[in-house]
């Protein structure tokens, strides 16, 4: 999977937001199970061994806080679940994802505040 963050002001955001983004969160669930894998925001990818059963999974992503704090919500949108078929020996894919997040911390709320 890969990411690209874009600003609410349509601006390529090259730095995770000034370094307040620290990781990417890939998320599957199964319906019964759910799997967490992070990424270092900076690394725009990441591969996984994810081990899930075959059916339906919804993939979805989210930021995480270098501070640790969860971001702040409504500054930032995440495209919806993506749901893949697994089947055993197939390897499960994600388009690039795209993040738009608040980065203008001086006149809005923005992730991860400073």
């Amino acid at each position: 999977m890969s990411w690209a963050l874009r600003s609410t002001q349509d601006q390529d955001i090259s730095d995770c937001a000034g370094g307040r983004i620290d990781q990417i969160v890939l998320l599957s669930d199964t319906g019964n199970a759910q799997t967490t894998h992070a990424f270092p925001c900076a690394d725009n990818h990441g591969v996984t061994a994810f081990d899930l059963p075959t059916g339906a999974v919804a993939l979805s992503i989210s930021p995480t806080c270098a501070s640790g704090a969860l971001p702040v919500p409504g500054t930032f949108e995440a495209p919806p679940p993506i749901v893949r078929n697994v089947a055993i020996g197939q390897a499960v894919t994600l388009d690039a994802l795209l993040l738009v997040v608040e980065a203008d911390c001086q006149n809005h709320v923005c992730i991860c505040a400073p």
